[in-house]
């Protein structure tokens, strides 16, 4: 960045800054140096840094982690509390991780993590991830994690995983590794898309005992993953707003799944409203695998199209084909109001990718 523009930043972020009025001179200093930042720069504790687990090392309990843009090929493992690690436009970690795990190793608790791009996180028993969630409560918001074995794989000490305005792509690994993997109290997520997963694995696997999933897209495309949403052990399941698709490469002919390894928790209810189901398997598809000693979901106002085997939920809208509800070939993503902000942001990412 040359001395003019620098300058010119400069001034546009203090102008900012002036419009708080409440805003100690501390912070408004820090905020300033993270505005400035160039690449390769991390902000921690008023100092700028080049490394990650450095900062990580340097952060204080409720500290605030800023990192500038460009390619970090970096890992780092996190203990403190409270921490919020927040990106910038271009921010990228490529193919690194720690501990044989994951590109972040979060082992604080009531972490926040935003605005970053993970890829090529691998480990050697193929559960490599760009975040390993080993403390309690974890927030995940505007990241784009692709081409790894793994998204997120939570221990069960997590309380609660939330996921914002995220996108999860090509994730996976021999069916033993997925888009995210919670193992924990909570999984709620919004705004969302998970798109072509890989080699047998799950957009979205949850052993949690609620599992919130809402105004989000969930579709196979040209993967070869299993199902598109598995929550195995039963529990609490709302499944709402979303658009849910499963491509002819599906290697599993259950789009869902819920206490099929057999049910763990006290409180099992599994509510499915407002969705586009669309199955591009030839050979048409289940909706839900469940265990036996489970009543079926309540299940209204979706959509479904294609050909779907089994239980067929009264109260919906069910088509034949795409083309009969005016929908273009596979893999088409076609639009569905209830996703309208995870649509856009998709469409968004795909265009700039494209240029």
């Amino acid at each position: 960045m040359n001395c003019l523009s620098r300058l010119q930043k400069f001034h546009l972020t203090v102008l900012a800054i002036f419009s708080f009025s409440a805003m100690s001179p501390s912070y408004a200093q820090d905020f300033i140096k993270a505005e400035m930042l160039e690449e390769g720069e991390i902000l921690v504790n008023n100092r700028v840094v080049r490394d990650i687990q450095v900062a990580f090392n340097m952060v204080t309990d409720n500290g605030f982690i800023k990192i500038g843009p460009g390619i970090y090929r970096q890992a780092g493992e996190l203990k403190r509390n409270g921490v919020i690690i927040s990106g910038s436009k271009g921010t990228h970690f490529v193919d690194t991780i720690t501990k044989g795990k994951a590109t972040f190793v979060i082992k604080g608790s009531n972490t926040i993590i935003k605005n970053i791009e993970c890829s090529g996180a691998k480990a050697e028993h193929n559960n490599g991830s760009c975040i390993r969630a080993e403390g309690k409560n974890l927030k995940v918001m505007n990241v784009y994690f692709h081409d790894s074995q793994s998204g997120i794989l939570t221990s069960g000490k997590v309380g609660t995983l939330e996921v914002v305005n995220s996108r999860f792509e090509r994730i996976g690994k021999k069916g033993r590794a997925h888009a995210i993997y919670m193992n924990g109290d909570k999984l709620a997520i919004r705004r969302s898309v998970f798109i072509s997963a890989k080699d047998q694995a799950h957009e979205i696997k949850s052993r949690a005992a609620v599992t919130i999933i809402q105004n989000s897209i969930v579709a196979s495309l040209d993967g070869d993953d299993s199902r598109l949403i598995d929550v195995p052990n039963g529990g609490e399941v709302i499944i709402r707003d979303n658009m849910l698709i499963e491509g002819p490469g599906s290697v599993n002919y259950e789009l869902l799944s819920w206490g099929v390894e057999g049910v763990r928790h006290k409180k099992n209810k599994f509510s499915m409203t407002n969705n586009l189901i669309i199955t591009d398997r030839e050979a048409g598809s289940y909706l839900l695998g469940i265990h036996k000693s489970l009543d079926y979901p309540t299940a209204s106002g979706n959509v479904l199209v294609g050909f779907f085997k089994r239980w067929v939920p009264e109260d919906n809208i069910l088509i034949k084909s795409r083309e009969e509800f005016g929908f273009g070939p596979h893999p088409e993503l076609p639009y569905w109001p209830a996703t309208d902000r995870a649509y856009t942001m998709l469409k968004k990412m795909m265009s700039e990718q494209s240029r």
